[in-house]
């Protein structure tokens, strides 16, 4: 992450410390979708990167300050970093790596997730009772800051796994230059989709596995990024919008991000750092 490339990360965490309140008041309900959702009738019920990130930050005694940048950051990927796809897609045929590029890029994040908490621990050592109002005031706004960014690098260390789920191999063999705005195959072919019907019979429809942007209008429906459709048995399955907690790639998504917040929070807690406002 050097050059440019880094210095708009760097750039991202300081506005998003300036603009953190604010921003709470326009911030677009993404979901797994991200992007799409501003044109897509999915609303906060989707909102997976975002909502349901917030939610799973409060599950394990994150305050509700922090929950908002981890989910405000996680969230943000999708307009931050859209065009860098081994955050979405797994691009290790293109990029010569071993390991799923998302994978790689989350463990990339929270590795510098961990250094500001490193950073913060080193720093709160600095504050004691000898020192004048206006150095424990410093001292205290920098560790402020250490803290935020240390969550912000925590969101984006988990958008990569959610959309480990949420996309799965999709796009695996497709060039960069065939996958579009929405992280879609542009060349997609339809797919059979199973519509189950309550006394257990169903009947399939053919449609596009990915939203193609055609002018100013997007046509077809994502179905990697909607949680009413789950992939089972090598098969996708509507299960409705409203049964999302039921959808097993919506699940493994609630895992990962667990398993990402605890790594973090434990971390923390090893160096006295609390995040739960107690």
């Amino acid at each position: 992450m050097e050059g440019g490339y880094g210095m708009k990360k760097r750039l991202v965490i300081i506005g998003t410390i300036f603009i953190l309140i604010l921003s709470q008041l326009s911030t677009f309900a993404y979901a797994w979708n991200g992007s799409l959702s501003r044109f897509t009738p999915m609303g906060k019920n989707g909102d997976i990167h975002y909502s349901d990130t917030i939610k799973w930050c409060k599950d394990k005694g994150v305050n509700s300050v922090y929950s908002l940048i981890i989910g405000e950051s996680c969230d943000n990927v999708d307009t931050l970093f859209s065009g860098v796809y081994r955050w979405h897609l797994d691009r290790r045929n293109f990029t010569g790596e071993s390991e799923d590029t998302r994978i790689l890029q989350s463990r990339n994040e929270m590795t510098l997730a961990k250094r500001k908490l490193d950073e913060l621990a080193a720093m709160s050592k600095q504050l004691n009772s000898k020192l004048g109002i206006l150095e424990r005031a410093k001292i205290s706004a920098s560790i402020l800051k250490l803290k935020t960014e240390a969550c912000v690098y925590l969101g984006w260390s988990i958008h990569p796994l959610q959309d480990l789920c949420a996309h799965m191999d999709a796009g695996v063999n497709t060039p960069d230059d065939k996958i579009g705005n929405t992280h879609g195959m542009l060349e997609a072919s339809p797919v059979n989709v199973k519509f189950l019907n309550p006394d257990g019979s169903f009947i399939i429809k053919q449609m596009k596995v990915e939203t193609i942007l055609e002018g100013y209008a997007y046509k077809d429906y994502s179905l990697y990024d909607d949680p009413a459709y789950d992939y089972v048995n090598g098969e996708w399955v509507y299960i409705g919008k409203d049964n999302k907690e039921k959808n097993t790639r919506w699940i493994r998504t609630r895992e990962q991000t667990y398993s990402n917040l605890v790594e973090f929070l434990n971390y923390a807690s090893s160096m006295g750092i609390d995040f739960s406002g107690k």
